[in-house]
């Protein structure tokens, strides 16, 4: 298949219009953060902290809350707040980039994933860091298993595709989004020459490609936040205009 992986330069900020009620699903439900109280909610722990001498772990990104400010109180429920109604109710693409999360849990099946049974929205009050949202994208225990033989052991990605950026750079949607684009892109040269894959008995051309929804998802504005067992999350940017 071709695709247009420029499109992905993109910032996070979907086209808006005036706002459109969502489709009922009793899946979907929405964040209500509250603040993490190791970051006290800005994603960050960076420079001296207590001791002027000594330097805090994980300095400028806060482990405990993977960057998000979200902390262990956060709950989620059926009832938007506010924010969440500006942010994603005023997306056309909203829906959209959920029928592209729940097609990447489909597409992970085979890998021996369950596909979760709720989808949930977070918005943060304000973008916490440069490098928000934290990537979890296709789960690194797949991308584990495909990425030395897709990019090292065969060299199979597009040598076209140059979505990196210097270091220090605002980036696009993702850290590493030029690395999940080259995976999208071997991957479907794997699957044109029916390579082998790690799934016994099955080669490339026989799984769906799961790089595809998640820069599906990229492309309608929004983000894969993060995908468990038994949770989507998909991440919208606050609407500040």
């Amino acid at each position: 298949m071709t695709f247009d992986y420029g499109s992905l330069r993109s910032v996070l900020h979907p086209s808006r219009t005036e706002p459109v009620p969502l489709p009922p699903d009793p899946r979907r439900s929405f964040l209500h953060a509250t603040p993490c109280p190791r970051c006290k909610g800005s994603g960050r722990v960076g420079g001296y902290s207590g001791d002027p001498d000594e330097w805090e772990d994980n300095a400028w990104t806060c482990s405990d809350c993977r960057a998000t400010g979200n902390g262990p109180g956060s709950r989620p429920s059926p009832d938007p707040s506010p924010a969440h109604l500006s942010a994603i109710t005023t997306a056309p693409s909203a829906p959209e980039a959920e029928a592209h999360a729940w097609d990447l849990a489909f597409r992970l099946t085979p890998w021996g994933l369950p596909i979760p049974d709720r989808l949930i929205w977070r918005v943060p009050t304000s973008p916490v860091n440069a490098f928000e949202p934290s990537l979890e994208g296709v789960p690194r225990s797949i991308t584990s298993q495909v990425s030395d033989l897709l990019l090292n052991q065969w060299d199979l990605a597009d040598p076209t595709i140059d979505l990196a950026t210097p270091y220090g750079a605002k980036p696009q949607p993702y850290i590493d989004i030029h690395y999940q684009a080259r995976l999208h892109s071997a991957w479907e040269a794997a699957a044109a020459s029916a390579r082998p894959s790690p799934l016994p008995g099955l080669s490339f051309a026989d799984l769906a490609n799961p790089y595809t929804p998640l820069l599906k998802i990229w492309r309608t504005g929004f983000a894969l936040d993060a995908l468990t067992p038994t949770t989507l999350t998909l991440y919208a940017a606050p609407n500040n205009s």
